[in-house]
């Protein structure tokens, strides 16, 4: 048989497919009606498994069995768009929602002069904040109602996430319900008098030195980790060695009397971080970005099956973050940024659906998106 044989073969197959493929479709439609008439959800997952699984004990062709599921898994995605276009979907997630309270009390990481202290000013445009040393601090503080709103960073342009603010939005019953970005600037501060020359080892925040490595590399400058950029400079301001100095904003050296001996030292020059606010409800208010975290099976196109979901629905994903769950190898969960306003209709719908495919499945927020300047 030569090559316009076999594919004269495969167009007669194709046609037969075609016609196999519209009476299926009919009968999706069948069942979509009945499922409206009984109030029934689209979505039936332990009859997907029963299909796939009849459907693999037919196949007698060893080689090809492999690829039943991805056909069957294709046919049935296609079964519910098209039931979806006569069933009127019903929302099922329900949110816990409050006004915005602006004399409520804020809390923000760091100490005073941090950069989470400018972006809480800047915000919330107001001074009066506690500060809190760690970032669990603020979670716990939220959680127990000693604060309203917190404010921690959670990622920066340059280095990427901050994983354990993830990993405590996981952790913790909260939402984030606004966010800030700013234009990070790192400077080296040192006691005045000093020079970049006599600088052996410098104090900061992890994320600022990673932030700066190339430069304090090239400097030969040893680097000694701290709570914040503000600790840092409260560090050598208390003490006596000039060799040391602190890698912080330039409000800083106002703040804690220290002088700038070198300006622009992060590796990125357009350096931005992005803080969230959290607190225990959403606000009500101008929405346009939804954050949520989920867990799902470990089986082969579990993710993949995931995703398609924002794509049903029209939902556009800006951002996906993977973490490992805890005493759990070789599995993670996974954070995901949308772009939409969870009161939206086909945005409440693509959670529903996110949720029934999960094993875990938590909105961790609804806010409007920070504007970067």
């Amino acid at each position: 048989m030569n090559l316009d044989e076999i594919r004269k073969n495969i167009d007669d197959i194709d046609s037969q497919i075609i016609d196999l493929f519209a009476k299926r479709m009919e009968c999706a439609k069948q069942v979509a009606e009945y499922k409206k008439s009984n109030s029934v959800g689209v979505l039936q997952s332990s009859r997907e498994q029963q299909v796939i699984a009849k459907a693999v004990d037919k196949m007698d062709n060893e080689e090809l069995k492999k690829f039943v599921p991805t056909l069957m898994n294709c046919l049935m995605e296609m079964s519910k768009d098209y039931q979806r276009e006569f069933y009127d979907e019903q929302v099922k997630l329900e949110l816990d929602i409050e006004e915005y309270a602006p004399n409520a009390k804020i809390g923000y990481f760091g100490a005073v002069g941090s950069n989470t202290q400018r972006a809480t000013k800047e915000y919330f445009g107001r001074d009066n904040a506690e500060s809190y040393s760690s970032f669990e601090d603020i979670f716990k503080a939220v959680s127990n109602g000693e604060i309203k709103y917190g404010v921690l960073p959670i990622e920066n342009s340059s280095t990427g996430a901050i994983t354990d603010v993830y990993d405590l939005l996981g952790k913790y019953e909260l939402y984030i319900v606004g966010e800030k970005w700013l234009r990070i600037e790192h400077v080296l501060l040192s006691k005045k008098g000093g020079n970049v020359a006599d600088i052996r080892k410098v104090y900061s925040h992890p994320q600022a030195l990673l932030q700066c490595r190339e430069w304090l590399k090239d400097c030969g400058i040893e680097c000694e980790e701290c709570a914040s950029t503000a600790t840092a400079c409260q560090i050598v301001k208390d003490s006596d060695d000039n060799s040391i100095g602190a890698v912080a904003d330039a409000s800083n050296a106002d703040i804690y009397d220290l002088a700038i001996i070198q300006k622009n030292i992060a590796t990125c020059k357009d350096n931005f971080t992005r803080f969230v606010v959290v607190s225990k409800k959403l606000i009500q208010g101008k929405s346009n970005k939804v954050s949520v975290h989920f867990v799902l099976k470990n089986n082969v196109g579990s993710l993949y099956n995931a995703l398609k979901i924002f794509a049903r629905y029209n939902v556009n994903m800006l951002m996906i973050e993977s973490r490992p769950i805890r005493n759990n190898p070789q599995n993670y969960s996974f954070y995901v940024d949308l772009d939409g306003d969870c009161r939206q209709k086909n945005v409440l719908l693509a959670l529903d659906n996110l949720e029934q495919n999960s094993t875990i499945f938590k909105l961790i927020g609804a806010y409007a998106t920070g504007e970067i300047k």
